[in-house]
């Protein structure tokens, strides 16, 4: 399995994973003529890939910003 990775401004990420090569390269092909600016490449996909981000848990509490502290509302 391999996926199309993206590069835009510096960062790179995922942008489809679990394709086939011929699928790769034909999203690559698809995607560099819509966005040029963009850098597109293909990699194989590994097993960190389906890791999940786990979700964040914030106190109810929790300060954001000097607009918590000081609520003029």
């Amino acid at each position: 399995m391999y996926k199309l990775m993206e590069s835009s401004g510096g960062y790179s990420l995922i942008h489809t994973k679990g394709l086939t090569k011929e699928e790769a390269e034909k999203e690559m092909e698809h995607h560099s003529e819509f966005f040029p600016e963009c850098d597109w490449w293909i990699e194989p996909h590994n097993e960190d890939d389906d890791k999940e981000d786990k979700p964040r848990h914030y106190n109810k509490d929790a300060c954001d910003g000097w607009e918590d502290i000081y609520n003029r509302y």
